[in-house]
């Protein structure tokens, strides 16, 4: 499975417990996590901290105006129905879009998708299973 994802960086857009980030972390991708609420990224980094892994993997930031350089990111996610809280769904994609590489793809779950009782790596795969290498 591991052939269809993008090597190199991921970033986990509202990463709230880090689910997907540590599911990407599994697959082999350099993960990072951003959040606009500073429990779930205190929780998240504690999570992090406790696996040995590097808590500053996730950040606390707004998708809206995101701290990262352009280009960086060869998968971009957005689970859970994060991009539907978002308050400029325009801004956010283009924020998505800049930081992501030119030859990166992104994966939000669908409607019916992956439930907070799902399994991450399987929410994960199909982001990239469904990975064209087209931008947002």
């Amino acid at each position: 499975m591991e052939e269809k994802f993008p090597a190199g960086e991921s970033l986990d857009v509202g990463t709230a417990t880090g689910r997907y980030l540590l599911a990407a972390h599994s697959y082999g991708l350099d993960a990072w996590g951003i959040d606009i609420n500073p429990a779930a990224i205190d929780f998240t980094q504690k999570k992090l901290r406790d696996q040995g892994l590097f808590p500053n993997r996730a950040i606390l930031a707004d998708v809206h105006s995101l701290p990262l350089v352009e280009n960086r990111f060869s998968l971009i996610t957005c689970m859970m129905g994060t991009i539907h809280h978002c308050t400029s769904m325009d801004l956010a994609v283009s924020e998505m879009a800049r930081v992501l590489a030119g030859d990166g793809g992104g994966g939000t779950d669908p409607v019916d998708g992956v439930t907070w009782d799902g399994d991450a790596g399987d929410g994960l795969w199909n982001a990239a299973a469904n990975w064209s290498g087209d931008a947002l």
